[in-house]
């Protein structure tokens, strides 16, 4: 069954790249220009991959990473940055925001591929634990309410 992932970025031509490369692999792709605009589509979609840069007006990659992580209903989705910021801190920034891997821009195709195969195979793994992970805080959040 086709899986289907969504390629946030402001730039159309970027989109249409990797909308035509991940087409070819047998994904769904969806496209925002805008990290609000992608998060609305992640809500109506079962997606099972974001794919956003960094460099957005309004909200940048690093806060769609946390806005996306924050959220309950989307915060197990993996997210890939795929970015033209290649600085070790930018990754480190990036990765600490939330996101699960990093692709700089101008990127091989092979390896937007591969990256994306490998976090879509983990994905059902990833929502599982991350499902699970929450709802055990939950608990344990509760019965410390619970004993005070």
């Amino acid at each position: 069954m086709a899986q289907n992932i969504i390629i946030i970025d402001d730039n159309p031509h970027n989109i249409k790249v990797a909308t035509l490369v991940l087409s070819k692999e047998g994904y769904i792709p969806y496209a925002a220009l805008s990290v609000k605009e992608g998060i609305t589509i992640m809500k109506t979609h079962k997606i099972s991959l974001v794919l956003m840069d960094i460099n957005m007006p309004e909200i940048d990659g690093f806060e769609g990473v946390k806005l996306i992580k924050m959220d309950e209903q989307l915060r197990c989705v993996p997210i890939l940055m795929v970015t033209a910021l290649s600085t070790k801190d930018d990754v480190i920034k990036a990765l600490k925001a939330g996101a699960d891997d990093y692709l700089v821009k101008p990127y091989n195709i092979k390896d937007l591929v591969t990256k994306t195969k490998h976090l879509t195979g983990i994905s059902a793994f990833i929502e599982k634990w991350c499902t699970h992970h929450f709802e055990f805080h939950q608990t344990i959040n509760l019965e410390t309410i619970l004993l005070d």
